[in-house]
């Protein structure tokens, strides 16, 4: 009788050791799972941080796209201007000189015609 309760006695420590083996493995596994679901919501975090800041960038190099554009144009107009203005510096030159030519040829002209009417009242007389 005595053996069989030595008997019974070592089963239940064993099963009793077993079950406390169980115990300390299921703890390690739920720290572990703890572990890796605080983890998992640091990375969800990073995550969306991620997102966040893509849309951001995202958002901003559409701002600067329309901001070069609008610098295009403008700057084309400046362009445009600028040449528009230097045509018209140009024009305004060549007919200032155009008028200076004429006025040169216009007191030829009027040279020439006088000695002309001179010799015809020469020739009258």
């Amino acid at each position: 009788m005595l053996s069989d309760k030595d008997n019974l006695n070592k089963a239940l420590t064993d099963s009793c050791n077993d079950l406390k083996a169980k115990v300390e493995s299921m703890k390690e596994s739920a720290e572990q799972s703890e572990r890796i679901y605080k983890e998992l919501a640091d990375l969800r975090i990073d995550y969306e941080k991620a997102v966040k800041e893509k849309a951001d960038l995202e958002r901003q190099i559409d701002n600067l796209k329309q901001h070069e554009a609008e610098v295009l144009l403008h700057m084309k107009e400046q362009s445009q201007l600028a040449i528009d203005k230097a045509l018209l510096e140009l024009e305004k030159e060549y007919q200032k000189q155009i008028q200076e030519l004429k006025a040169d040829k216009q007191a030829e002209i009027d040279k020439y015609q006088s000695k002309y009417f001179e010799l015809l009242e020469q020739k009258k007389l």
